[in-house]
């Protein structure tokens, strides 16, 4: 399941209890995508060319992972 499909479940929202209940699951959906992309990074991009922008490695970790 991807990171937006986890999100897109989570987001029926009736009263305040559910939207602090919503927050933290989106806190621990972004948590583990956030850790995910470390050890990503860490375990298999480890040579990578120092120049490139996180924001590229995200984007290749994104299509790699298919999210």
């Amino acid at each position: 399941m991807s990171i937006r499909e986890k999100f897109e479940a989570k987001c029926s929202i009736n009263t305040i209890k559910e939207a602090k209940v919503f927050s933290r699951d989106c806190e621990k959906v972004a948590d583990e995508f956030a850790i995910k992309f470390a050890k990503w990074i860490l375990l298999e991009r480890s040579g990578f060319n120092r120049q490139t922008e996180t924001k590229e490695l995200l984007e290749i970790y994104k299509k790699e992972k298919r999210l």
